[in-house]
């Protein structure tokens, strides 16, 4: 794909050649005057070409502002020419509005001027530098009479803009395909009672458009909130094309999805796009992280940690040639792409992946002395790749169940393949390790990224980083069912050690190994690690022990519950640990039907524990078993009622941490501020509460704590560290023995453990490796019960509906039981497929405790 750059001496040529472009609304008059255009777009069957007979993947990111400010907000033109100059995007979605179209807004006062004005900038802006922007009317549900005046009007603007692309709904949702296509009259109810009103569909808009002699491409969203297109199949509703748009005179449709961690497990994201992905060009015209895995949206469904998450999507994207823009290029529409308008800095659960994936397409930024915007917090300034193709890293391995060797078989050229059977699941007491070379200095160094293709089944593979004192930082990544080459990223920040942290002028060496049980095989090519320069780590501690102001706790009961509780904090200086020592005592009494109590301490604004790694403090109670939980809580308003949190379910892991309590000697804890949950998305500067939710339900104790503090100290090694024995030189690898045999569906056997007395379920996974579509029923056999009821299942073919775990390549089947209380014992149970669709029977260890 070849896209024109912006350069000094294009502009040169194109103003000789008096390459202008004046459009004039109807109704504003505004003009516009453009110096260069990008080449103009059309479809062909599933792919996008310019005019010039090259293929153009859109590849960028939204800037949502215009959708709720009729100027934009925080330097919105900068914004614009950041995502283009340094981030290299190539397509820019602008959401807007029709209310501000139109001047509904009450301080509009009727005029529209400005806020056209405003859209037109940003547009040459973007296209002048030869790029492409989705003019996306950022609205949802259906289109009204509104919307449809809006692209009435638009089109006088835009139509047969080169660069414009038109989305002509943002997210429609709660109306049938029907509806979508062809519109109709729709009736909703509401809290103002029952409403009837036109609504029009996707193809009478398109016809409007191509009516009025505009050939833009236009983009339609899926049902769902943009999500599926199971309408769109040919034979839908007994319909040759299903609800498909027809496009004869125009550039053709792109159709849009947006995929978010939350999305619907009922409808997995392959599943949702699979029938349009080989006919039509796809948008992801949303997607991000938010840096949380537990959603309350959809029954507290549960996604993967944003790495894995990230890196899935971007798989997934590039599996099947998507277009993108990600969301979003703004801090305050979430999951947003960087963390401050100074620095754009970005996010470590979303913008850090999205900027490594757009600085890895094709170029299309103008040369860096040409650029108009310099890029404040560049990913890197230095790279050091790690190629297969020389001989300069040799890769040995140390353990017995893992080996490796040069093969030809790799992304470009030659690659290191390495072949494992593993039996100590999650250890690191086998692995293939290279040394990067004794002159090669990684200080500074802020993220690694490798090529690398599987075997085709589904694993954990463990990549690691190795200092020069013998301590092993280590990170995962899941492998799917596919075999393609995939483009893994990740932060330094992921790698961890249980003692410090990770001192980049240290690293030696790099490792990978298998973190599942069984044979199997991956390729690695390609290993990058990129930074910046280096900058000293200045050691700090900040306390109440070194800081002039203390923090400050306060304690609330449970007011909701009718039952007599209570949770107390005092001052409790007799329980003194020494000089500078101020103790603090909870004292609770936790009721059943209780949610436990809170307290909350308060970190004066004068303590700067931004750049902290770990937080500590001492504890002890009373002698009882205790549990207590932490939650670390940003700066909200100075309502007292907003100080005070309520501690839900969905939050177990929103920046929380765990702790025991067992005895009544004082000990020290201490914890990573990134081993709380949603950490990557933690503004650490900005926290000014952290609350202690009591979980020792049933029960009345007492808990004292001294001393919290921040700092960035780690735990001091004792001596040299060992993770591992002496590396040697790989046996031979000779043949490729995969654990999951292909074409076959599977039970993927493990062991259960269960509670007698109480009803308990086991989930049994079964993996498809086949091209079909799989239903049927399950039975089990050696249970100490009887009567229990099958078990369905469902499983999708051998394509793997990432990123929504846990749809992956399996179904979960559920056998539901009560085992006497005086069954207790081991038993050897076999669950066997009663619909004779080839599963094949499998035996499995069931613990009754």
């Amino acid at each position: 794909m070849k896209i024109k750059r912006v350069i000094s001496c294009l502009l040169v040529a194109v103003f000789s050649m008096s390459l202008l472009l004046v459009q004039e609304s109807a109704q504003a008059k505004i003009g516009t005057v453009q110096k260069i255009l990008p080449s103009e777009l059309h479809v062909e069957g599933r792919y996008i070409y310019n005019a010039e007979g090259e293929k153009v993947r859109l590849t960028g990111a939204n800037i949502p502002d215009l959708q709720w400010a009729t100027g934009g907000d925080n330097d919105l033109m900068k914004r614009v020419g950041l995502l283009c100059d340094s981030w290299n995007a190539n397509c820019v979605r602008l959401c807007v509005h029709s209310k501000f179209w139109f001047g509904q807004e009450w301080y509009q006062g009727k005029s529209y001027g400005d806020y056209r004005k405003m859209v037109d900038n940003v547009i040459n802006q973007i296209t002048s530098r030869g790029k492409y922007v989705i003019l996306n009317l950022h609205e949802f549900y259906a289109i009204t009479e509104q919307q449809k005046d809006f692209w009435n009007d638009a089109v006088e603007v835009y139509g047969n803009n080169p660069g414009v692309i038109f989305g002509l709904l943002n997210e429609p949702h709660d109306i049938d395909w029907e509806m979508w296509r062809n519109g109709g009259m729709l009736e909703t109810t509401d809290s103002y009672g029952k409403k009837t009103q036109r609504v029009y569909g996707h193809q009478e808009i398109l016809d409007m458009i191509r009516n009025k002699g505009a050939k833009n491409i236009v983009i339609a969203g899926g049902l769902d909130w943009s999500y599926y297109f199971d309408g769109l199949c040919d034979g839908y509703n007994g319909m040759e094309h299903g609800y498909k748009l027809e496009d004869k005179t125009g550039n053709g449709v792109i159709y849009d999805t947006h995929i978010y961690p939350m999305k619907p497990e009922y409808n997995p994201v392959e599943k949702a796009v699979e029938c349009l992905v080989d006919e039509a060009p796809i948008l992801v015209g949303e997607y991000g992280h938010w840096g949380e895995r537990l959603f309350d949206w959809y029954d507290n469904y549960l996604c993967e940690y944003p790495h894995v998450w990230m890196n899935e999507i971007h798989d997934f994207i590039d599996r099947n040639e998507l277009n993108y823009t990600a969301w979003s290029f703004h801090t305050g529409a979430n999951p947003n792409m960087f963390m401050d308008y100074d620095t754009f800095t970005p996010s470590n659960y979303s913008g850090i992946y999205m900027k490594y994936k757009m600085l890895q397409e094709p170029e299309t930024r103008p040369e860096e002395k040409d650029r108009q915007y310099v890029d404040p917090s560049p990913l890197s300034t230095w790279e050091h790749i790690i190629d297969f193709d020389d001989n300069t890293v040799d890769f040995k391995v140390y353990g017995k169940e893992v080996r490796t060797e040069r093969t030809d078989s790799g992304y470009e050229g030659r690659g290191q393949l390495i072949d494992f059977d593993r039996s100590c699941v999650d250890s690191w007491d086998s692995a293939a390790i290279a040394d990067f070379d004794k002159d090669t200095d990684l200080s500074g160094a802020k993220w690694l990224a490798v090529r690398i293709k599987g075997d085709g089944d589904m694993r954990k593979i463990g990549i690691g980083l190795e200092l020069k004192d013998g301590r092993l930082f280590t990170t995962y990544m899941q492998m799917d069912l596919h075999d393609n080459w995939k483009d893994w990223f990740f932060p330094l920040s992921l790698f961890k050690n249980e003692q410090g942290i990770l001192d980049t002028t240290q690293i030696k060496s790099v490792l990978f190994t298998s973190l599942d049980d069984g044979p199997g095989s991956f390729i690695i090519d390609n290993i990058k690690v990129g930074g910046l320069p280096y900058e000293e780590i200045k050691p700090f501690t900040v306390s109440s022990v070194t800081q002039k102001e203390s923090m400050t706790w306060k304690a609330w009961e449970d007011d909701e519950n009718t039952e007599t509780d209570s949770f107390t904090v005092t001052n409790a200086v007799e329980e003194s640990r020494g000089q500078g020592s101020n103790p603090v005592m909870f004292s609770y009494n936790c009721p059943e039907g209780s949610y436990g109590g809170q307290a909350r301490a308060t970190i004066p604004k004068s303590w700067d524990i931004g750049d902290a790694e770990y937080f500590t403090f001492w504890a002890k109670g009373d002698g009882s078993k205790q549990r207590f939980i932490l939650r670390f809580e940003q700066e909200k308003g100075t309502n007292q009622n907003e100080q005070r949190s309520n501690f839900k379910k969905r939050e177990f892991e929103r920046f929380c941490i765990a702790f025991d309590v067992n005895s009544t000697e004082w000990k020290q804890y201490k914890f990573r501020i990134s081993d709380l949950g949603m950490s990557d998305m933690l503004h650490l500067n900005k926290v000014r509460y952290i609350s202690l939710f009591n979980m020792t339900l049933n029960s009345s104790g007492r808990l004292w704590i001294d001393d919290f503090a921040f700092t960035n100290i780690g735990d001091k090694l004792t001596g040299q560290s060992v993770s591992h024995a002496t590396p040697v030189k790989s046996e031979p690898i000779g043949e490729l023995v995969t654990k999951y045999p292909a074409n076959k569906a599977i039970q993927i056997p493990k062991t259960f453990e269960v509670e007698a007395g109480i009803e308990e379920h086991i989930s049994i996974h079964i993996m498809n490796k086949t091209e079909h579509e799989l239903n049927g029923e399950l039975k089990v056999e050696g249970l100490p019960v009887d009567n229990v009821d099958n078990a369905l299942y469902k499983v999708y073919p051998k394509w793997v509906s990432y990123p929504h775990w846990p749809w992956r390549n399996y179904s979960y089947s559920n056998f539901k039981f009560t085992i006497p209380k005086d069954k207790k014992g081991e038993y050897t149970i076999t669950v066997s497929d009663v619909s004779n669709n080839g599963i094949e029977p499998q035996t499995y260890k069931l613990i009754v405790k």
